[in-house]
């Protein structure tokens, strides 16, 4: 049964043993990039999949630690995503999950990667 708010998605078991495979051969650069576990990976393919061609609208600003600034075309307009308890969240719209934010994640997944190891 499903943690509350989710839903189950059904594969087939080689599937699965393909997709957990891969997720444990790539394990140290996905958990670089915020994933922790194969499900959070499909999880962000299918985003990356779903949003492919409207980050066109967005333009990287800067990032500072925990916080992603970009200027959104349509919008006309600097938007911040800031990481809150480990989620980012879209300063114009309250969202974690808007094209700004999926953004943001991709940005600051490429900015913890360039952080030297602890």
């Amino acid at each position: 049964m499903p943690k509350k708010g989710y839903k189950s998605l059904s594969v087939k078991d080689d599937f699965y043993t393909l997709l957990e495979r891969v997720y444990t051969e790539r394990l140290e650069l996905l958990q670089r990039h915020g994933i922790r576990s194969v499900s959070a990976w499909v999880n962000q393919m299918v985003d990356a999949f779903l949003t492919e061609g409207e980050t066109h609208r967005v333009e990287h600003i800067k990032s500072i630690e925990k916080v992603v600034k970009m200027r959104d075309k349509e919008l006309n307009k600097v938007v911040t995503v800031k990481l809150v308890k480990g989620v980012m969240v879209c300063w114009e719209c309250g969202s974690s999950r808007c094209i700004h934010s999926d953004y943001a994640r991709q940005i600051h997944g490429h900015y913890v990667s360039l952080q030297p190891s602890k």
